[in-house]
């Protein structure tokens, strides 16, 4: 048994010589975020880790060096161990919530013997937003809303009603004085409120605008909320329908045209889609 865990051991620090030890605390926070972007898919949705309670949460299988294989399998970025996390949908209730608990702890325990994240997981305060001092966030907000303004006509009007909830209009104000001088007064611009809530502009591909949130890494097209041009006056509509009383058909070719134009923008962005694929056999699974 003892030349079979020294054997062990000695695989596993030959692994470790391409696996980067934890360093400083920034390094290691940096780390601990690339791990929980590998559960998103591109478009920042949980397609690879679908329905899983919290106790199997992205940021709790990171804090203990898992990464996402592929759907509900883990592997350790340390000792290369394999777990699955796949619970049948045929389980009882009680028999659901005992494989939850030996799951959270396999979580821990599944490690390769002398692996490093047995013992030694990061800290639970990385699954928690950290406060941020004034200035830093003032200047993060600065980066994230200039990401923002360079795609400003494609970002839809927003309703204020759950921002206003959180902050007043006059609080919006002040913040955006400090952090654009020139139209800080516009309260209500998307490019502004998106920013504040922590939204910054993504890399989108040709016309599609994205805009992301680096903590919870959703990403969202910016075409699927666009909100309908009113740029018409009363006299331009009054106008427009004695145009279309004269030429049958006319406002219900446009209309078709619209819609048309917005199902091949719906059909590009679904065929980029990446089809997840599944691990071809489930090489390890947890131990009770």
């Amino acid at each position: 048994m003892t030349a079979f865990v020294d054997a062990e051991c000695s695989q596993l620090m030959d692994s470790l010589t391409t696996f980067s030890l934890p360093g400083t605390p920034a390094k290691d926070y940096a780390d601990f975020k690339s791990r929980i972007e590998t559960f998103f898919d591109d478009y920042g949705t949980l397609a690879r880790w679908p329905c899983k309670p919290p106790e199997l949460s992205p940021p709790q299988c990171a804090r203990f060096g898992w990464t996402c294989a592929n759907e509900s399998m883990l592997v350790c970025v340390a000792c290369k161990e394999y777990l699955d996390c796949e619970v049948p949908s045929s389980l009882g209730r009680k028999l659901h919530k005992e494989c939850l608990s030996r799951l959270e702890s396999s979580l821990e325990g599944a490690h390769k013997p002398c692996c490093p994240w047995k013992t030694a997981p990061c800290p639970k305060s990385y699954t928690v937003m950290q406060p941020v001092l004034r200035k830093d966030a003032l200047s993060q907000l600065r980066e994230r809303l200039e990401t923002l303004v360079a795609i400003s006509s494609a970002l839809p009007v927003l309703n204020t009603d759950k921002i206003y909830s959180l902050l007043s209009p006059e609080d919006i104000l002040k913040i955006g004085k400090l952090v654009d001088k020139d139209r800080g007064a516009e309260t209500q611009r998307a490019d502004l409120l998106l920013a504040i809530t922590g939204w910054q502009a993504g890399a989108g591909s040709g016309k599609m605008k994205l805009v992301t949130c680096e903590y919870c890494f959703r990403k969202v097209v910016t075409s699927f909320y666009k909100s309908a041009p009113i740029s018409e006056s009363r006299d331009e509509v009054t106008i427009s329908q004695d145009k279309g009383a004269c030429s049958p058909g006319h406002g219900t070719k446009r209309k078709r045209e619209e819609v048309d134009a917005f199902k091949h923008d719906v059909e590009k962005i679904i065929s980029s889609w990446r089809e997840v694929v599944k691990h071809p056999t489930v090489q390890k699974t947890a131990t009770s």
